[in-house]
């Protein structure tokens, strides 16, 4: 899913942007923002793990948020 935000109408958007492809160039996520997921993921599932094993995670360069999610029920499962 991708959620766009603009001062265009969706008519326009859907005519002159989709129609002829739009090319976005998606980063990893930062170090930080890595942590801060890991560790909000974790508060809200109520998994107990110490900030080292956060800081090795987030760590890790990993290409999206989703398999840093899968890190961190592996790690969760682990310890």
């Amino acid at each position: 899913m991708v959620i766009t935000k603009s001062d265009k109408s969706r008519l326009y958007l859907s005519k002159k942007i989709f129609q002829k492809g739009l090319a976005l160039k998606i980063e990893v996520p930062a170090y930080n923002e890595r942590l801060r997921f890991l560790q909000a993921k974790a508060r809200n599932a109520g998994i107990a793990i110490r900030e080292d094993v956060f800081k090795n995670l987030a760590h890790r360069s990993r290409p999206d948020f989703r398999e840093l999610e899968g890190a961190l029920v592996k790690a969760a499962f682990l310890l």
